[in-house]
């Protein structure tokens, strides 16, 4: 009986591991680049991340401006003042990193809208988790397996507060501010990851008002929410 339960302890203790560390950190590094278009009836200006030292840097950088592109056209669809000749502006001014791994390099990539009527900028986020080993894009699904987990925790205040509007928890609630969110309509926040020797860290940026700053970012341990990521992401982990 004493012996069953060492077993079962030892497993128990594999599995908690398992779930914990960090990343192999990769031997590349980024910077941004720039994509500019200034002409009388919009001025667009988008950083996006570059890459050196991989083996795909030419096919990752051309994937990274074509889907920063992409990201741009999917947002002017719907925004009125694009549509019926108003000058606009659209700027990404924002490319961070703080998770560069051997298979996972993650970005966040932050600007704004705004148009000739406009009484504010809009905020825009995104994010990228490329696969430095392939020049590849991570699909949202070969990362996360269940979001529900994911907000269920934030909803619950176990995300930590990274940055924003420096009153914002006490103007707003964690369950408001993920409300919009969620399977229903496949509508995620920009999900990011942040690494260094130790730790490994999911973390969101949640689209507020514009009295609330317009977006705000939150992190949680890895380990978690270990259930709600997948496989291929947590094998990454060393």
């Amino acid at each position: 009986m004493k012996r069953a339960i060492l077993i079962l302890l030892s497993v128990f203790v594999i599995l908690l591991a398992s779930c914990g560390g960090s990343i192999t950190p990769g031997e590349y590094n980024y910077s941004a680049a720039t994509y500019t278009i200034d002409e009388d009836s919009r001025y667009i200006s988008i950083a996006y991340p570059v890459l050196t030292g991989t083996d795909y840097d030419d096919a990752a950088n051309e994937l990274l401006l074509s889907e920063s592109l992409e990201q741009m056209e999917n947002y002017l669809t719907y925004s009125a003042g694009a549509n019926d000749g108003r000058f606009y502006r659209y700027t990404i001014d924002s490319v961070s990193s703080q998770c560069l791994g051997q298979e996972l390099a993650s970005f966040l990539c932050i600007g704004s809208y705004s148009d000739e009527y406009s009484d504010y900028p809009e905020t825009i986020a995104y994010s990228f988790n490329l696969n430095p080993k392939t020049g590849e894009l991570y699909a949202f699904d070969e990362l996360i397996l269940d979001f529900s987990i994911i907000k269920e925790k934030f909803e619950s205040g176990a995300f930590d507060y990274i940055s924003g509007l420096e009153n914002l928890l006490t103007l707003t609630n964690y369950s408001d501010m993920i409300v919009g969110y969620g399977d229903t309509y496949q509508l995620y926040p920009p999900i990011y990851f942040i690494a260094d020797e130790n730790d490994f860290e999911l973390a969101l940026s949640v689209g507020l008002v514009y009295e609330l700053g317009g977006h705000a970012e939150f992190s949680i341990d890895a380990d978690l929410v270990s259930s709600a990521l997948t496989e291929q992401l947590l094998g990454m982990l060393k």
